[in-house]
């Protein structure tokens, strides 16, 4: 499965992928695991995890700037 995601400003200016809505958890949930996962981002691999709570993953501000711009449109598979 793919969702597209638009990546605004403050997402790539402090390093998270995030969504505002509650509701919008059950679409992220058929992407994202439960638990740690390996993600691959510009050909590097990292562990991360989603916090659920907030409705955001840490990507890490340093490559989320290197990587991507304001209004970005990313593909998460």
């Amino acid at each position: 499965m793919e969702i597209e995601h638009r990546l605004i400003g403050t997402q790539v200016q402090y390093g998270y992928i995030w969504w505002k809505k509650k509701r919008e958890s059950e679409k992220y949930r058929k992407v994202f695991p439960a638990g740690e996962f390996t993600l691959e981002i510009g050909g590097e691999k990292l562990a991360k995890h989603v916090d659920w709570n907030m409705g955001r993953v840490s990507i890490g501000k340093t490559i989320m700037q290197r990587l991507f711009k304001q209004n970005d449109t990313i593909i998460i598979s």
